[in-house]
């Protein structure tokens, strides 16, 4: 039998506070908005985000579904 796949699980962790939060980050922060601004058509319907943390980037999208599958179904 093989050994489980190792899952991030972000329920009741401190990841957003420890890693961005006044952690020095807004570079890397805006570098990711603006690319993704550029990235984005200027019109369309809907975003489904799979992966997307605790849903840092979704303020930049008119309307995002989130998924962040953490554990396996």
């Amino acid at each position: 039998m093989t050994d489980p796949i190792p899952v991030c699980d972000y329920e009741g962790s401190d990841y957003r506070a420890r890693f961005w939060q006044n952690q020095g980050r807004d570079y890397e922060d805006g570098a990711e908005r603006v690319a993704l601004r550029r990235l984005m058509p200027p019109t369309g319907g809907a975003l489904l985000d799979v992966g997307a943390g605790f849903g840092r980037l979704a303020d930049e999208l008119s309307l995002i579904h989130i998924s962040e599958p953490t554990r396996p179904y």
